[in-house]
């Protein structure tokens, strides 16, 4: 029986459909929906950000929260292949 050679699964670089799907949530703590504990203390829930489309010259993906209107854009870094906000 002959060995063979392990290779190590290598996580491909993300696409624009990976942009896409991520879940992205607003940073406001009051576009989130108010949930009172047993103590009565209100807390938010955090409210996910809807996409948009893509934008800009190097294709930013742009999510936008349907309470406030903020908007946040992400974008694969060139350098490491990772998403990250710009």
């Amino acid at each position: 029986m002959c060995a063979r050679k392990v290779v190590p699964l290598r996580r491909q670089a993300p696409t624009k459909e990976d942009l896409k799907n991520q879940e992205v949530f607003c940073k406001r703590q009051e576009c989130g929906d108010p949930v009172a504990d047993c103590s009565g203390v209100v807390h938010y829930t955090k409210r996910q950000m809807n996409f948009v489309g893509f934008g800009g010259l190097s294709e930013h993906a742009v999510f936008k929260c349907p309470v406030c209107g903020r908007e946040r854009k992400f974008t694969i870094n060139a350098l490491t292949g990772k998403i990250r906000e710009v």
